[in-house]
This record gives structure tokens, sequence and C-alpha cells, in this order.
């Protein structure tokens, strides 16, 4: 299998970010592996403060970061709105017999999803 290796994501406070991304990502089992990422089964996640304005563009629409059971969901829901986390959607059951899911974004705007299938 040829996983993910790595995916950059450019942020406008590095600090802000790692402790944004470190409150939930190490409750899905990622661990942090330097100042600037986190790592799971062989991908990592890092990032890149960059001075640029903010805009909308075509890319990803989000990333969703896999979870053990939806405890782990509620918890990092819990989590995320005690740091006045913006959540979009959830946590909630996508379609019948779905995900159990929530959506929410990050500091700097991405959208991310933690999602946990039965």
């Amino acid at each position: 299998m040829n996983p993910i290796r790595h995916i950059e994501m450019w942020v406008s406070n590095m600090e802000r970010s790692m402790a944004f991304y470190k409150s939930f990502l190490e409750m899905l089992g990622w661990q942090q592996v330097d100042a600037n990422g986190f790592s799971c089964d062989g991908t990592k996640v890092y990032f890149r403060e960059v001075k640029a304005p903010i805009m909308e563009t075509l890319g990803p629409r989000h990333i969703c970061f896999g979870a053990a059971g939806k405890e782990v969901v509620d918890n990092i829901t819990k989590q995320l709105e005690s740091q006045g986390a913006k959540i979009l959607h959830g946590p909630a059951v996508l379609h019948a017999g779905g995900s159990y899911l929530l959506v929410f974004k990050d500091p700097d705007g991405y959208i991310l999803e933690v999602a946990h299938k039965e």
C-alpha cells in the first residue's frame, strides 16, 4: 500500500495552529513528531507559517480524520467547543447506518472532519 506520505498546511500562526491540532489529533492516536507536525500510520500532517492573505480557492473541500468510536467524536466536540472552535455540523449520523461525524473549521478556516463508521 502507498499511503499519503504527508500533507503540508499553510497557517497564519504556528503556535495557535499547533495547539489547536494537538487538542484533537492526539485523541485520534496521532503523535506530535516535531515542532510543526503530527504523524499516524505513516502519514504526516505538518504546518508552515506563511504571511499570505487568506483567500477562498478551489482545492480540497475538507480533510477527514478517522475516529475509533463515537465517544471519541463526542470528546473532540467538547474539546473544540471549549476552545470556541467554529462547528459547522454535528456531531451527527450522516445517512442511515453511516458515519458519526463532526465538521468544523480550524483557526485559518480549513474545513476538517472527524468521523467514526460503525
